[in-house]
């Protein structure tokens, strides 16, 4: 049985899709240029100011507590934390110091 060689290509259904595209990327754009979509952006609950940041207490292998890299004793620690607000995320890391 002898194959047949193409002798063109079927390009019907390829104009097909590309008009389908075509007319939906004309449609968004015609719709975002516009302003028609109707888009709620998110607002933030709190305020600037009010966004908590991380706390570092740091532990070398001498025993030396730090905040935020400060040193500090460890009855100076429990004073600088108990007026926290209680969702402050507290990052505790163990520093390791290379001599």
């Amino acid at each position: 049985m002898e194959e047949k060689e193409f002798d063109y290509m079927n390009v019907i259904p390829l104009v097909d899709v590309m008009l389908v595209l075509l007319t939906i990327t004309l449609m968004t754009s015609t719709f975002i240029a516009t302003g028609v979509i109707p888009v709620e952006l998110p607002k933030a609950s709190k305020s600037h100011e009010e966004i908590l940041r991380t706390q570092t207490i740091e532990i070398d292998k001498n025993g030396n507590v730090y905040l935020n890299a400060r040193p500090l004793s460890i009855s100076e620690l429990r004073d600088s934390i108990e007026p926290m607000n209680r969702e402050v995320p507290i990052l505790a890391l163990q520093r390791h110091l290379i001599k």
